[in-house]
């Protein structure tokens, strides 16, 4: 088990056409079974509450929606 948590504060420009932003808060979860010695198998969630945000305020992107990864890995 594990997570992490990205913070980004309050960002914008002082000019008039462009968008301002309040900081926020993302949080991501991942956890990890060992299926044999061999294989496991892993599990990420990002963005876990769903969170909207810009990734840049001067293009207004929207960054990610939550989503979930999923990994098999097999060592030889």
């Amino acid at each position: 088990m594990g997570g992490g948590v990205n913070w980004q504060s309050e960002t914008g420009y002082a000019l008039s056409y462009a968008t301002t932003q309040s900081s926020y808060t993302i949080a991501n979860l991942m956890a990890r079974y060992q299926i044999s010695p061999s294989l496991s198998a892993t599990l990420n969630v990002n963005n876990l509450f769903d969170k909207e945000y810009l990734t840049t305020t001067a293009a207004g992107l929207y960054g990610a929606p939550r989503n979930f990864m999923t990994t098999l890995r097999y060592a030889y």
